[in-house]
């Protein structure tokens, strides 16, 4: 019998077994630098390593893998993936021993056995080793519960099923839950008084509420970790769990939707009156009181499968304890799967005993029916993870909505060098957020040389190392590097981004510095062969600083301040033809035409982008902004609010409103947006550069005065702030500290007319006259068109006419 399932188990799980991009791919946690040798240990049972884990201390089986890659490198994703089935293999036996227990029949222990290991959900697990931690805390899950179900031996019990336990709760949350499925199980079927029953489980009750009071004290450092749940604390995480209860159902039984994104397909329930809430709530107290009764009744093997289904997920329930993004996910089910067997177990274990042969046949079946169907499932999954384009044009066929999986496909395209169908599922209608999907298109488009594009999929990307990049391509080493600093200050692991700044310090000449940050990448890292030769290259030979050639003086402008030339924003205009499939490019060109004087031109390509991207924020805000900008604030207002109603926590969507509201006067609201939005991102600088106009349009320079300064202090490089500064402090009849912002707004953006407008006004009102008129001059140089009145204003005090 064991030989027939390690049979199955390759003939099933062999297929995956030739899709190393899962096991080992770019994101596997096997490509972290601190699991590459067991010396990290310290640190991955240390605080530090939990901006790695979702902010949960589980170390443990990330210390397995720790030990084993001195021995057993990333790339050997066929043995890796062997570990994973092997040890999926060592729960599919504890299960089988746990049903045999209880079963009579040895029939019911191997069907327990098939619907555990054969179910499409072990593709999930098996695939990433990124979720050993589940396998690994139920193997210790399930160990424990056989120490104490044990007859005899009670020594032997006491001492080991404890320290299994606690081994366990290091290992995954989910363990944290045996100690109420043992007593339940030991008060109402053993038939043990509560005192003796305590008494058992005593020191695992002990170990539990130590494990949560550590759980509690151990949060890594905001700086290094930080995850804002969903909008009123953890309590909607609860509900969409609760309310998810019916896709897990349906997924347990027979592996339906498996393996989709399921936090995609899930709705965000936000309060306890949700209906799909009290129903899956009702379902689930009456599931818990059914295994209460069979426990009662004698029925050990259903009622521990009911309990073990029920309280599986509970760990998970709120972001309080789970405090990742994705709360709602196949991956919790491995301990109800467990519990699924048992039900399995329980009903064949009944079939022998039916007095009606039809209806045995008809359960035996039915039992067979679904047994088999969710093997077919499981071999196709596995079969189409033999290729990443496949496997996830699967999942989409599944779920066509969800963003995850297009993402997934596209970087998938990306891998193929597939560039038109990367861009056709990595910006959809379904996308949200740009980040993830400007920063693999960054990349991509850095491979091939095309530095332009890739300039602005990193200034979309938000993301250190990308603009690192960019910085570094385009020859301006100071701000790599400086991008590069953030990046390691969020992850002091990131043995890549060392190597890269080691390289940047090495071309500048400062090889102490770059031989520091190699040495500390090997010591993190030591199988980083980067670091390596890098470090083999400077103790040899030695390096001479590298040639760095200036780059052109606008296009470094644009990658700092972001603020383009008219020349630039006219050639970037240009350029984004070429690259018609881009969404991003085609947004960018449009702000480019609109800054050129082509404002309807402009508008054409953020109504284009936004009807494609409907969902995303970004297109929304940018043609928002530039609606109000053209002078049709309504419809900037319209398009924001449609967009906030979608995604009210973005900062950005509160901004361009304000901008919308201070178009049409509507100062009051325009700043309580403004007030939103720094709630949202406290350290914007844009925000307090509309409150400052606001402020300036009620002429209450005073408190303008100081909007603008908090903008400056956040953004010296916005010129914008600057100029409202300089004004607000002239009419405070501060003239030469507004002047030093004037000139400092010139120095940033020397082709702006603006600052030189303002500058002149400033000028005209502290009697500098002459100064005034050279300021008038400079503008108009510029294309800038003084007012007509205050150019009277301005000759008459000259006393000579001007043209």
């Amino acid at each position: 019998m064991v030989l027939a399932f390690v049979v199955g188990m390759l003939l099933v799980f062999a297929p995956f077994g030739s899709a190393p991009v899962f096991v080992a791919g770019r994101e596997s946690v096997l490509r972290l630098p601190l699991l590459s040798h067991w010396r990290n240990l310290p640190t991955i049972f240390s605080q530090d390593f939990m901006i790695f884990t979702d902010g949960l201390y589980r170390p443990v089986s990330y210390a397995i893998i720790a030990v084993l890659r001195p021995l057993l490198a990333a790339d050997c994703a066929r043995l890796w993936h062997a570990l994973l089935v092997a040890v999926h293999g060592l729960n599919t036996l504890l299960v089988f021993l746990l049903v045999r227990r209880f079963a009579r029949h040895t029939a019911a222990c191997i069907l327990a056995a098939i619907a555990f290991c054969f179910h499409p959900l072990a593709s999930i697990f098996v695939s990433e080793p990124g979720n050993g931690h589940m396998l690994l805390g139920v193997l210790f899950y399930l160990l424990t519960l056989q120490l104490y179900l044990a007859e005899g031996a009670r020594p032997l019990r006491l001492l080991a099923a404890p320290a299994v336990f606690a081994v366990g709760l290091l290992t995954s949350p989910v363990v944290a839950t045996l100690p109420v499925v043992v007593l339940l199980y030991e008060w109402l079927h053993g038939g043990r008084p509560a005192r003796s029953v305590a008494g058992r489980v005593a020191p695992c009750v002990v170990l539990t509420g130590a494990a949560f009071a550590l759980w509690h004290v151990l949060k890594p450092h905001p700086l290094l970790y930080s995850y804002a749940a969903s909008t009123g604390g953890e309590w909607p995480s609860f509900y969409s769990i609760v309310g998810a209860s019916r896709f897990y159902a349906l997924g347990l039984l027979w592996g339906y939707r498996v393996p989709v994104v399921l936090h995609d397909l899930v709705p965000k329930l936000y309060t306890w009156r949700s209906v799909t809430f009290l129903l899956s709530a009702v379902a689930l107290l009456g599931l818990f009181v059914l295994a209460v009764r069979r426990l009662r009744r004698g029925d050990g093997l259903l009622g521990l499968g009911l309990l073990l289904a029920v309280l599986g997920v509970a760990p998970f329930a709120t972001t309080a304890w789970n405090p990742v993004e994705a709360y709602v996910s196949w991956t919790y089910l491995y301990l109800p799967l467990a519990g699924l067997a048992l039900i399995v177990g329980a009903i064949a274990d009944r079939i022998p005993d039916s007095r009606q042969r039809r209806r045995q046949a008809i359960v035996f079946v039915a039992l067979a029916a679904v047994l088999g169907l969710n093997g077919a499932t499981l071999y196709r999954i596995n079969r189409l993870a033999s290729s990443p384009t496949a496997y996830w044009r699967y999942v989409l066929s599944l779920a066509p909505h969800s963003p995850t999986a297009q993402l997934a496909l596209g970087t998938a395209y990306l891998a193929e060098g597939n560039t038109r169908a990367a861009l056709e599922y990595l910006f959809t209608p379904d996308t949200t957020r740009l980040g993830k999907r400007c920063r693999l298109m960054s990349a991509h488009y850095l491979e091939r040389g095309e530095v332009w594009p890739a300039s602005i999929h990193a200034i979309f990307s938000n993301d250190d190392r990308a603009q690192s990049a960019v910085f570094d391509a385009t020859e301006i080493p100071d701000h790599a590097e400086a991008f590069l600093g953030e990046s390691l200050a969020r992850n002091p692991y990131d043995t890549q981004a060392m190597v890269h700044l080691a390289a940047i310090l090495t071309a500048k000449g400062y090889l102490p510095g770059a031989r520091r940050w190699l040495e500390r990448a090997l010591e993190i890292d030591p199988s980083c062969a980067e670091a390596r030769a890098l470090l083999h290259r400077l103790e040899d030979r030695g390096a001479a600083p590298g040639k760095v050639t200036p780059p052109d003086p606008e296009w470094a402008r644009f990658l700092i301040a972001r603020e383009p030339s008219e020349r630039l924003c006219v050639e970037m205009a240009r350029r984004s033809e070429a690259f018609r499939d881009d969404p991003v490019l085609a947004m960018h060109a449009g702000a480019c035409m609109a800054a050129g004087g082509d404002m309807k031109g402009g508008l054409r390509k953020f109504a284009h982008v936004h009807e494609r991207l409907p969902s995303c924020t970004a297109p929304a805000g940018w043609y928002s902004w530039h609606l109000t900008a053209s002078g049709d604030p309504l419809k900037g207002e319209s398009v924001a609010r449609t967009a906030l109603a979608a995604t009210p926590m973005n900062g950005t969507l509160h901004r361009t409103l304000a901008y919308a509201l201070l178009a049409q006067r509507r100062l009051e609201q325009a700043v309580g947006e403004c007030l939103t939005a720094l709630e949202i991102e406290p350290n914007a600088p844009e925000p307090y550069l509309l409150i400052g106009q606001a402020f300036a349009l009620r002429e209450d320079y005073k408190e303008a005065a100081q909007a603008f300064e908090r903008a400056v202090e956040l953004k010296p490089e916005q010129w914008r702030a600057h100029v409202g500064l300089g004004r607000a402090l002239a009419e405070l009849g501060r003239t030469e500290e507004a002047g030093e912002h004037f000139r400092e707004a010139v120095r940033i953006a020397p082709e702006q007319a603006e600052p030189y407008r303002e500058w002149a006004k400033a000028c005209f009102r502290s009697g500098a006259y002459t100064e005034a008129w050279q300021h008038v001059e400079a503008c108009r140089e510029r294309g800038g068109k003084p007012d007509g009145k205050f150019l009277a204003a301005l000759k008459a005090k000259l006393g000579k006419p001007k043209d």
